[in-house]
């Protein structure tokens, strides 16, 4: 009890800036987790306002125990600020951390990603992504790391892969880099290129379709643990 009480009065007191709690407070069982949120009524529905917090444990193979949590802040049911997602299981850990506002994923987008058993179906090692998010897309620049593999690119005003996109893999067993010329969507030249013999061969282009496959396959589950507030979804 003493711990829920604590718990509440940092949630209220770390609220950031344009989230102000709701009137009432829950506490107790959420999705199959447990969750303290703030929220307001009217007819009859509750509209989430100000922090909060959820955590889920459960077995599921071949991870064993997985632990999820979720926290962040609500003004009338959607999501602002910065939010931020983890999940645990044996030998894979999940970090994403995003910011919302105006509906929708607006602002940074952090996601890390450690896994050090080569059983689990990932890629074993460190993966990270650094990236903006404008109106629920990429903006901007962007800068990706799988392993011993470095990804650097850049989207224009609408998400689109544009200008000069690189993947250095030297320090990997193929000693190349791969080079991807983008205009607006349109891949206009790729090739890689050999640092041991100096080779050049043009190759598919991939660099965006790597980045793209991140974002939905690993970050969007995450964001997902919890759907409420979702710009795509108002479960």
């Amino acid at each position: 009890m003493l711990d829920l009480l604590i718990r509440r009065l940092r949630m209220s007191s770390a609220a950031p800036r344009g989230c102000t709690n709701g009137r009432r407070c829950y506490s107790g069982r959420y999705r199959n987790g447990k969750a303290v949120y703030f929220y307001n009524e009217s007819d009859n529905r509750r509209i989430y306002c100000g922090r909060f917090w959820f955590r889920r444990k459960n077995q599921s193979p071949p991870h064993g125990r997985t632990v999820e949590t979720v926290s962040g802040c609500f003004a009338d049911n959607r999501r602002i600020g910065k939010w931020h997602f983890s999940k645990k299981s044996h030998g894979h850990r999940q970090k994403l951390v995003a910011e919302y506002a105006s509906g929708g994923r607006n602002g940074a987008y952090r996601y890390t990603a450690v896994c050090w058993l080569h059983s689990l179906g990932v890629t074993p090692g460190l993966t990270s992504m650094r990236m903006t998010m404008a109106d629920n897309h990429p903006a901007g620049s962007i800068e990706c790391r799988i392993g011993k593999e470095k990804i650097t690119g850049g989207y224009d005003g609408d998400g689109r892969p544009d200008g000069v996109w690189m993947m250095d893999s030297t320090k990997t067993e193929t000693y190349k880099t791969f080079h991807e010329k983008w205009e607006h969507g349109v891949c206009v030249e790729s090739y890689s290129y050999d640092d041991s013999t100096g080779e050049r061969i043009a190759v598919r282009s991939q660099l965006p379709d790597i980045v793209t496959s991140m974002i939905m396959g690993e970050c969007r589950p995450l964001e997902s643990i919890i759907k409420r507030g979702l710009p795509d979804t108002d479960a």
